[in-house]
């Protein structure tokens, strides 16, 4: 139903924009502003290439009728900037340039207004994404501060600064510092009645935080309540979805329910696929929690499947070193349960080895790791 709403959507757009370019001749401003709306269909179907030439293609349009400094290309050069940071993978430096482009016209043309707090949005977000987490900071309190002297404290859009602060103190590893933002944030959405995507990320944001607390059941609510509002934006099959089903999985099989988790965790699997690909670090997660799914109900060769599945797609991507070392010692836990002491020995060597490297031989985690090899090796 999702995909219909929005190919009617496409066609009917479509259909008006070959009219008007028939009518009003093809670098008529109100083409501009149907290639703009075209685009942001585009965007949301995730066909970035699609998007971002219509994007293009409207920004030409608009600098030829309303010069360079107009806030209609400053909202061109923000499209541009979302659809290069929402690619896989992201283009986050041209993105980046394209931020700032779109806050110079603002800020030229505007001094502190909306949009220029928007900008600094946008641009905090590439900088959490590239881990300068000094700078996104800078630029996401700034946007807040515009946003309260424009609208006061309790906007929906203060509520967007307060979230994506409590982004990046999240990113920073200052969890009680990130729930405090992010909670900030939800009371004014609350506030305000809204049940929007920013409603659900936030939920899910707090929700995760009080996971990794130990507070499950709090955790479970608010994702339960997030992926209700998600179903209701975007129908089952989108990304948010797969996050909160992935979510609720995860304290199901904490909490031993392991029909429920994985119903959960294989709907989450097959979203995250079909949008991701096999290869994805997101992907490779689910599977690794599945086969864990089945290790707890003693299906060890189910577990060993999913779990090799996993450590494939982890060894595609740079930068899953850790990734890589856990599934190994899932491994040589199911090894263990089949009295396979040679390749149990083998698994959790190598994943000592990679622990070693990246936290050095002294670190408590290397050494517990240590232990369980030990112990199969007097096993074997």
């Amino acid at each position: 139903a999702e995909l219909r709403h929005f190919s009617d959507a496409h066609y009917a757009l479509a259909e008006n924009l070959k009219a008007q370019q028939q009518m009003l001749g093809q670098d008529h401003p109100q083409v501009a502003t149907t290639l703009t709306a075209i685009g942001t269909v585009h965007k949301q179907q995730r066909h970035f290439s699609e998007a971002f030439t219509c994007f293009e293609s409207a920004l030409r349009i608009r600098e030829k009728h309303h010069g360079r400094n107009h806030r209609l290309s400053a909202e061109c050069w923000n499209h541009m900037g979302d659809v290069r940071k929402a690619e896989d993978p992201p283009r986050l430096q041209e993105a980046l340039e394209y931020y700032q482009k779109a806050l110079a016209i603002d800020k030229r043309n505007e001094g502190q207004s909306a949009h220029m707090a928007e900008d600094l949005l946008q641009i905090g977000s590439v900088h959490s994404k590239t881990g300068d987490v000094r700078k996104a900071l800078q630029a996401h309190k700034e946007s807040s501060k515009i946003n309260q002297h424009c609208f006061g404290k309790d906007d929906p859009e203060v509520a967007k600064g307060l979230i994506s602060i409590g982004d990046v103190y999240r990113q920073l590893g200052q969890l009680q510092k990130a729930l405090v933002y992010f909670e900030q944030g939800f009371q004014v959405l609350q506030l305000n009645s809204i049940e929007n995507a920013e409603m659900s990320n936030v939920m899910t944001a707090i929700g995760e935080i009080k996971q990794k607390m130990g507070q499950e059941l709090e955790a479970l609510r608010l994702f339960k309540r997030a992926l209700v509002i998600d179903r209701g934006l975007h129908g089952e099959s989108h990304p948010d979805c797969a996050r909160n089903m992935y979510n609720i999985g995860t304290i199901r099989q904490h909490e031993k329910k392991l029909e429920e988790s994985l119903h959960f965790l294989q709907q989450a699997y097959d979203i995250r696929l079909r949008i991701l690909g096999h290869n994805h670090p997101s992907v490779a997660d689910t599977v690794f929690m599945i086969g864990h799914n089945f290790r707890l109900e003693g299906k060890m060769d189910e577990a060993l499947k999913n779990y090799q599945d996993a450590i494939r797609a982890f060894k595609t991507t740079q930068g899953h070193e850790l990734d890589v070392a856990k599934v190994l010692r899932s491994i040589g836990f199911v090894y263990e349960h089949k009295h396979d002491w040679g390749q149990a020995v083998k698994n959790h060597r190598e994943n000592l080895r990679i622990l070693q490297l990246v936290w050095g031989v002294k670190d408590k985690r290397v050494k517990k790791a240590e232990e369980i090899l030990n112990k199969a090796i007097r096993s074997a």
